[in-house]
């Protein structure tokens, strides 16, 4: 939903069918907003918050095309707009957003109970942001925060059921699209200037079976008599460009059949340990305050850069970073940077099967 010429929000809803490139219309909605969170799960189409007078309301519906018709669902925990959702496994993840002001926190929403409930909040509060589900998880890239545009990116991973920083993206931007693969697409760099810009994060997709670099099966394709089973032998390996940093990986296996009924599909998780001869880059970032202190720096980028290489990651709402690299006998350029500071660049020597300690302290533009 979006806003109409009036300038008031627009209740239409279309539908396009890609077997017929054709659009229809639907039932439209009966409370619309702007601004919304919006997800698709179980075949229905979920709309969460949004605008009308303010931006910042608790209303949250669901849409089934097969009845073409509109649900009332249960009430978001918290006024909310420009949020990000994405719905995984049976239930709705929804986090970030505005009212008025930045909101950080983040809630999951299980449809068989019609009820929400509470989940880590974002290391960083973003709204406006480019969001979508892929590889189980609820990824959001860009946005708003602190009233400052940022190129940040996070990832909810229900299994874990904790959050993990996704490389920056080129380009800042807000109140653009989100698709799976995952994609960016458009936004605005500023005002309401709309940007073409479209940038692509490999290694993520909604067919976890075909795009996962590090996931492998051992068949695609089966046929089983009623009540029988058969075993899938899933390969994880993580020796691929896109597994970068050590910790934990998710996917999902999504199942087909030529039968009326669904399968649900198969979570996925690879834990990734450091070899011993790896070495370790951990820390803290802070900035410059108004008062002449310091305080730390969440969502700061780091960049550790070699000859050909390089490695990125952000900092936690503590202002806290880890990197975990292959040993180099060579220095490496260490660049940090944050929204309203000025970057800082310097080498780091690293120690081979040992952590190397860098604080960054950054100055204000």
């Amino acid at each position: 939903m979006g806003l109409g010429s009036s300038g008031d929000p627009d209740p239409k809803l279309e539908i396009y069918d890609p077997a017929d490139n054709a659009w229809t219309t639907g039932a439209p909605d009966p409370q619309p907003h702007a601004g919304v969170g919006s997800a698709v799960l179980g075949g229905k189409l979920y709309l969460v918050g949004g605008c009308d007078v303010d931006c910042g309301v608790t209303d949250a519906v669901s849409y089934d095309p097969a009845s073409d018709s509109w649900t009332r669902i249960a009430p978001y925990p918290q006024p909310v707009a420009w949020e990000s959702c994405a719905g995984i496994d049976g239930r709705l993840y929804c986090a970030g957003g505005a009212n008025s002001g930045d909101v950080e926190h983040a809630y999951v929403y299980d449809p068989a109970a019609d009820t929400w409930s509470p989940l880590p909040d974002m290391p960083v509060a973003l709204w406006g942001s480019a969001y979508a589900s892929a590889n189980g998880l609820l990824m959001i890239s860009g946005g708003v925060s602190g009233n400052a545009l940022t190129n940040q990116g996070f990832a909810f991973g229900p299994l874990a059921g904790s959050w993990s920083t996704l490389p920056n993206a080129d380009t800042p931007t807000y109140r653009g699209g989100g698709a799976l693969g995952f994609y960016k697409v458009g936004g605005s760099t500023g005002g309401v200037t709309p940007s073409s810009v479209v940038e692509g994060l490999p290694g993520y997709s909604v067919d976890p079976t075909a795009d996962v670099p590090w996931l492998r099966e051992s068949t695609r394709q089966l046929t089983l008599r009623p009540g029988a089973s058969a075993t899938v032998a899933v390969t994880l390996d993580a020796r691929f460009p896109q597994v970068t940093q050590t910790g934990d990986y998710y996917a999902q296996l999504e199942f087909g059949s030529d039968t009326p009924y669904p399968s649900p599909a198969a979570a996925v998780a690879l834990h990734v340990t450091p070899p011993k001869s790896w070495s370790t880059v951990s820390g803290t970032v802070k900035g410059a305050t108004a008062s002449g202190g310091t305080a730390p720096l969440a969502g700061a980028g780091i960049r550790v850069a070699g000859h050909r290489t390089s490695w990125t990651a952000s900092t936690d709402k503590d202002g806290h970073y880890t990197l975990e690299l292959p040993f180099s006998g060579m220095p490496l350029t260490f660049g940090v940077s944050a929204d309203g500071y000025q970057p800082a660049e310097t080498e780091v020597r690293l120690k081979k099967g040992a952590t190397v300690a860098k604080d960054v302290a950054l100055t204000r533009k």
